[in-house]
């Protein structure tokens, strides 16, 4: 299970994150108070330390309303 805060540069809240990974990548459906708002997907590395992974992704807007 995957689990994340969606959090603006500014410091403001836009919504969970809430998916799956396995095998180097992941799959996660992008949540706000309103209800679903999009995707979010990527790929991840492991690194010999728990510092030392990387990941790369990217989300895709699904709602109607653009905030």
């Amino acid at each position: 299970m995957l689990f994340g805060k969606f959090i603006t540069r500014e410091g403001g809240f836009r919504g969970v994150m809430a998916g799956t990974f396995d095998g180097g990548s992941f799959d996660a459906r992008w949540l706000d108070r309103a209800g679903d708002h999009g995707v979010v997907k990527g790929v991840y590395f492991e690194g010999a330390t728990i510092r030392a992974g990387q990941w790369a992704a990217h989300w895709h807007e699904t709602s109607c309303a653009m905030n």
